[in-house]
């Protein structure tokens, strides 16, 4: 089976979804490093949805209940409220074996907002299909 990639608004280029995970994750210094740069260029309401997508994509690949996951938007449906250096939602889309489905989430950010600590979240309906144009969901 291929790896799966994910784009990333506002970082150049395609990324491995495996290799974007294990540098998010705790890989060397290096690779670490050179992420930090890029996140660091992002603008930091985009940086923070960044993080969120990409620790919920994590959260979601470990629950059994959810297969496949390929896609996370927090702010698909709805922006985020962020409080301090927690962002809560109820507009996020996870997609799995090809639908999407809306969540709320909650998601906890480290004090300079460099790393997501934790994710938490709720499934809820799922989008229909009439919809996804809207959200741009593909």
């Amino acid at each position: 089976m291929g790896e799966q990639t994910l784009r990333i608004r506002g970082l150049s280029g395609w990324v491995g979804l495996g290799i974007l995970l294990d540098t998010l994750l705790g890989t060397p210094a290096g690779a670490q490093t050179t992420l930090d740069k890029r996140m660091q260029a992002l603008e930091p309401h985009t940086r923070m949805i960044q993080l969120c997508n990409l620790s919920g994509l994590e959260t979601f690949a470990k629950d059994k209940k959810v297969a496949k996951v390929d896609r996370v938007r927090i702010d698909a449906l709805a922006q985020p409220t962020v409080e301090s250096n927690v962002a809560r939602g109820a507009g996020g889309a996870v997609r799995t074996g090809g639908h999407w489905y809306k969540f709320s989430y909650r998601c906890v950010l480290t004090n300079d907002r460099m790393r997501a600590t934790h994710f938490s979240y709720v499934l809820e309906r799922e989008i229909p299909k009439a919809q996804w144009e809207k959200f741009n969901l593909f």
